[in-house]
This record gives structure tokens, sequence and C-alpha cells, in this order.
């Protein structure tokens, strides 16, 4: 058993993915490219690979320019978007969470999703 572990449940094989999201989101561009990783209809977008891992980097430094720091709380209040996918790889990036709030929150619930979510940043 690793040491570095705090508890070990279930199967220990095969390893866990040790990469971070950033470093996945890059080794995904590199080995599928130009095919599709997103497609939202709706919208009209079809993203790949590649376009996400550029516009997600794109992102995430705009958020870093914008004051957050690794470990803040990122807050993301939208329907079913493509940008709602840019905004999380963005924020696995630079190590910021993303907490998802529900449009039909009533405005006392969403202050305490907020307050709760963002607690321990």
């Amino acid at each position: 058993m690793d040491s570095n572990l705090a508890l070990v449940y279930g199967p220990t094989e095969p390893q866990l993915c040790l990469k971070t999201m950033g470093a996945l989101i890059e080794d995904q561009a590199a080995q599928f490219g130009d095919r599709p990783a997103v497609v939202f209809p709706w919208q009209s977008v079809r993203l790949s690979y590649r376009q996400l891992a550029d516009r997600s980097k794109a992102l995430a430094g705009e958020m870093l320019e914008m004051g957050l720091h690794h470990g803040d709380c990122v807050g993301i209040l939208a329907g079913n978007c493509y940008q709602y996918v840019e905004v999380f790889l963005a924020g696995a990036r630079i190590g910021c969470p993303v907490v998802v709030l529900n449009n039909t929150y009533t405005p006392a619930e969403l202050e305490n999703a907020v307050l709760r979510s963002c607690k321990s940043a």
C-alpha cells in the first residue's frame, strides 16, 4: 500500500491518473487534434480537442489577469452551453474549483450555495 494515501478502498489497479487537468487537456489535444471534443448543436458549436485546449488556456490566462489565484472558487450560473466546459477546464488549469450554481435557486439558496462552496477559500 502507498504510504502517501490517506485511505485506500477497492482495487488499486489500474493506477489512478496522476496528471493535472491541464496536462490531460494538452495530451488529448496532441492525440486527437482536430477531432470533435464537444458538440452543442443548439448553439451551432463544435470544438475540437485543440480548440478546447487553446480556448481553456486563454480563458485561464484571463482569469489570472482578473486576479483569481489557485484555490479561489469560481461560480458559474449557466445553462447547458459550451462556455460551461471552457470555464470548468480553465478553472482546473489554474487550480480554481468551479462551483455549479442552479438557475432555479431562490436568492437565499444562491447565497447559501456561494457561502458554503467558498467557505474554505
